[in-house]
């Protein structure tokens, strides 16, 4: 056994779960061989102190700490489990009496049942012990996981042994173990289909926002509590006790965050070269202002969607929209077919396509357009000197676009100017010359506690006069690469990106640099976090 065993570690792959069954595997080998006694519980512990010796950072590692917890539940409460879920049947069955002519169907109570007991019981204890810690890592819920777990666990093993014979045979018989291959290949196939067949279950994943290490630990509690519990009454009410805390603190922690007191929050995402902002009001409502990225649509998966679960923020019903570039709104789409979304703002030059002259002025694609009135969501056009209540106090002011005008898409972008507690955010789009030029004609309406740069940073002759009608306390960028630190352009250009990162009057924050930029607003000032580093202003 030692030997094969020795062999499976050099064709697989090292890895945590791997190392851990195979230490364990060895020690027990060993103790057979010496006729010493075994324990798997401190076989498993030596495994763990051998593997945490190599590096002891795996301690912290999602999937150290699923395989050993797993393997542990097994060991500890396997018997319990069983003894819990199918007592009755083993009670039943040790009082039925079989003739001598009822072999057959004796052995299959007694063989094949005991094969399916001991399946369903691994499955079960196994998905009970890894719930907190698939919540806790991954975020994610899956009810019928120990169910699945038992139906498609013959074609992993099918899939496994024959890949695993592949490896094994490749330099005594290659063309053996080609075959062997191809027969793993086909088992692989077939459960990727029957996996991908799921997708058809209602609530087959569900998605949960984060739950805290205390949680985690008082699960595991309760549930020793109730595997102890037995008919001792005293251990019952306090297991049903403890389950009750445990599901209250489950419920607690979906429930969508709210500002602390009467603070409004404001996030400037790290899409890359793109934009995307999330305004929370003190009320507890989410208003999405632009949401794009060059890098695509997966931005709306991989990082908004992801954000708005890890801050416990509510769906957002309304959404802003800039103008009609894509890096400002190509991952909405997403968003929309979740069938949230009851809103969306933006100028009168969103929905159309027109062209005067070398101008051309583009609206959003028809397939937007008829997407969003698939999902009955209300377009409302916004001009200069329109005013929008977003309530708990919050009031967004549009400085920009003037109807009527003939000029290019980035000269369209919506000028927002939202309020809250005498702060105020500069949200100005990709306006350049243009648009800069006239909002600067009544320079008193750009002035604000927060800037993000138009443009993502991006230069124009009249910028510098910009930012300093602006007088911002906190300038931001939203782009993958920090203006600041580009020396190319013209020694203007230079200079001015070079004040802004060095400037001891502002506070500088570019998404290229930080990360997320997360901003607390209330009457006590303006709270900067970054996944670096927290200032209060």
């Amino acid at each position: 056994m030692l030997l094969v065993l020795a062999a499976y570690l050099m064709i697989a792959e090292t890895r945590a779960p791997l190392l851990r069954s195979a230490i364990m595997a060895a020690l027990l080998g060993l103790s057979v061989i010496l006729g010493r006694k075994n324990s798997s519980i401190n076989a498993l512990g030596a495994a763990a102190i051998i593997l945490l010796l190599i590096d002891p950072r795996q301690l912290l590692t999602p999937g150290f700490q699923l395989s050993f917890a797993i393997v542990a539940g097994l060991i500890l409460m396997h018997y319990r489990m069983r003894e819990l879920l199918f007592g009755w049947w083993f009670n039943r069955r040790g009082l039925t009496v079989y003739r001598r002519e009822q072999r057959v169907r004796r052995w299959f109570v007694f063989r094949f049942t005991n094969v399916m007991i001991n399946a369903v019981t691994v499955s079960v204890t196994a998905y009970l012990v890894a719930l907190p810690l698939v919540g806790y890592y991954f975020g994610m819920f899956t009810p019928l996981a120990a169910i699945f777990g038992v139906v498609f666990f013959p074609l992993v093993v099918a899939v496994l042994v024959p890949g695993y014979l592949a490896m094994a045979t490749t330099w005594l018989a290659p063309n053996l173990s080609a075959g062997i291959g191809k027969l793993a290949a086909m088992m692989a196939d077939v459960l990727a289909r029957c996996v991908m067949m799921l997708d058809a279950i209602p609530f087959l994943s569900i998605r949960l926002r984060p739950v805290g290490i205390s949680w985690v630990l008082l699960y595991y509690v309760v549930l020793v509590a109730i595997l102890t519990a037995r008919k001792n009454r005293l251990r019952r009410i306090t297991a049903a006790a403890l389950f009750a805390v445990l599901i209250a603190g489950a419920i607690f922690a979906q429930l969508p965050h709210k500002p602390d007191g009467a603070d409004m929050e404001f996030h400037l995402l790290s899409v890359g070269a793109g934009q995307c902002a999330v305004l929370q009001t003190p009320e507890g409502d989410t208003y999405i202002i632009d949401a794009g990225s060059m890098r695509g649509n997966d931005v709306y998966r991989r990082i908004i969607e992801p954000f708005f679960y890890a801050k416990r923020l509510p769906t957002s019903r309304g959404l802003f929209v800039s103008h009609a570039n894509t890096d400002h709104f190509n991952s909405l789409p997403d968003l929309i077919r979740e069938g949230n979304v009851e809103q969306l703002y933006s100028s009168e030059y969103f929905i159309r396509e027109n062209k005067t002259g070398d101008i051309i002025r583009r609206g959003a694609p028809q397939g937007f357009v008829k997407l969003l009135a698939h999902h009955g969501v209300e377009i409302h056009q916004l001009r200069a000197g329109d005013r929008l209540e977003l309530g708990g106090g919050v009031t967004v002011d549009v400085l920009w676009p003037v109807a009527g005008k003939d000029i290019p898409t980035n000269e369209t972008s919506l000028v927002l100017r939202v309020v809250f507690e005498g702060k105020t955010i500069l949200l100005p789009g990709d306006i350049e010359e243009i648009a800069q030029s006239e909002l600067l004609k009544n320079p008193a309406q750009l002035k604000c506690d927060v800037l993000v740069l138009p443009h993502h940073g991006g230069w124009s002759k009249t910028l510098p006069e910009f930012v300093a009608a602006a007088d911002p306390e906190i300038i931001l960028v939203s782009n993958s690469r920090d203006p600041s630190k580009q020396r190319c352009g013209s020694q203007k250009r230079v200079e001015f990106y070079e004040s802004l990162g060095q400037s001891k009057k502002c506070r500088y924050y570019c998404t290229g640099k930080h990360g997320w930029i997360g901003l607390k607003i209330g009457k006590w000032g303006i709270e900067v976090e970054t996944k670096r580093a927290k200032n209060r202003h």
